[in-house]
């Protein structure tokens, strides 16, 4: 058995809502054994609310960790959507809808989670709403409330999460302002959080409101601006083929090419990339999208004039039409630096840098093969000459 001390600490290691929901789930129902409270208060009746003016609320467990704020704005969500079901159905007993309607979001943001149900069943936590709602139907022949529960918990997660994530949606539900007040956290805890002083938290403070709106007059325009007016996806497929049909060619495209051309094409897509800029960022982002990595071109072929191409590629068949593909061969040289290094090293952060003169030490290496690739040729290395003639 653990000591007093341990069930202190463990008691006060909880997160305060939820410690506030576990502290009343042990005094609520002792008080009503005792008779202390009459447990017809807890059932919601449209005539009370509605005469009487009688307002009770149910809260159940949920967890958005370090996000109390968050947490609450949640729950009292639930609760109005709930009592407005229950009032517009007369489902007069909310508790089960309430527990299902937390039940439903955790289980959205935590879909592949493998949970345990009865005899060992396991399953994904998306399913376990259902589950749960199948077996209350099967031992009480109802699933009104569970189902309602569902509904409202996806209301919820669909408005918080899911419209503006998936669909680019403007974020609907927000917190209200005055249940952020730094999250409960005093100025001193801010400050050695943030490593600033507690001048710099008092001011911050102070003129929140100020900042949070040029936060939202700012940002969520331009957001909003982007996604309506400005068709990424569509842009971003015209650069991204351009990008490898140019390649194909082996056409060398730095990252100012690619910027320039994007600029280009936007233009070309009407007015709604006015505002397109093809900056930096963009183009971190459009690599990293596409793995597209800067790295030194090697080989003649980029040098190769683009009309002298051209010429050739129509004078080829011509040529080659006579012959079978397996005796069509082609050949390109390329150069050896065998004895050149590294040009970039693993280092020390504390260590300086520094390089050596490079090695041109090289030899010439002729490749062949024919065009099935069923026959390669030995390749011919030439080094340097041991004597040379003037």
């Amino acid at each position: 058995m653990p000591g007093s001390d341990d069930l202190g600490q463990w008691y006060k290691s909880i997160p305060p809502i939820t410690r506030a929901w576990f502290t009343d789930s042990i005094i609520v129902p002792v008080a009503i054994a005792l008779k202390l409270v009459d447990p017809f208060q807890l059932i919601l009746y449209a005539d009370p609310i509605i005469k009487q003016f009688q307002f009770v609320s149910f809260f159940e467990l949920g967890t958005f960790k370090g996000k109390p704020a968050d947490y609450i704005f949640c729950l009292i969500f639930l609760w109005i959507c709930n009592i407005i079901v229950g009032l517009i159905i007369s489902m007069p007993g909310l508790m089960d809808s309430m527990v299902m309607s937390v039940v439903y979001i955790w289980c959205q943001l935590n879909k592949e989670t493998v949970m345990s149900f009865l005899f060992e069943t396991q399953f994904k936590a998306m399913y376990m709403p259902w589950v749960i709602m199948l077996f209350y139907w099967i031992v009480e022949g109802s699933f009104r409330e569970n189902l309602c529960g569902i509904i409202v918990g996806h209301l919820y997660f669909f408005l918080a999460f899911k419209y503006p994530q998936e669909f680019r949606g403007a974020q609907l539900l927000r917190t209200p302002r005055f249940l952020n007040g730094g999250n409960g956290l005093s100025q001193r805890t801010l400050a050695e959080r943030y490593n600033i002083s507690l001048g710099s938290v008092s001011n911050i403070l102070k003129r929140k409101e100020e900042y949070l709106h040029d936060y939202e007059t700012n940002q969520n325009q331009n957001v909003k601006r982007k996604f309506k007016s400005f068709d990424s996806v569509k842009l971003d497929q015209q650069v991204y083929e351009w990008f490898v049909h140019q390649r194909s060619k082996n056409i060398p495209i730095s990252g100012t090419i690619l910027q320039e051309k994007a600029r280009e094409i936007a233009k070309l897509l009407g007015d709604n990339f006015d505002e397109f800029k093809a900056s930096n960022g963009w183009l971190e982002k459009f690599r990293k999208r596409h793995n597209i990595s800067h790295r030194v071109i090697s080989g003649e072929s980029s040098s190769v004039d683009v009309t002298s191409v051209n010429d050739w590629i129509q004078r080829l068949p011509n040529i080659t039409e006579h012959y079978e593909a397996k005796n069509i061969f082609n050949c390109d040289k390329t150069g050896l630096f065998y004895k050149l290094l590294p040009d970039k090293s693993l280092t020390l952060d504390r260590e300086s840098c520094k390089g050596r003169k490079k090695s041109k030490d090289r030899i010439s290496i002729l490749f062949c093969c024919n065009s099935t690739g069923e026959e390669k040729l030995k390749p011919l290395v030439i080094g340097i000459a041991l004597f040379f003639k003037h």
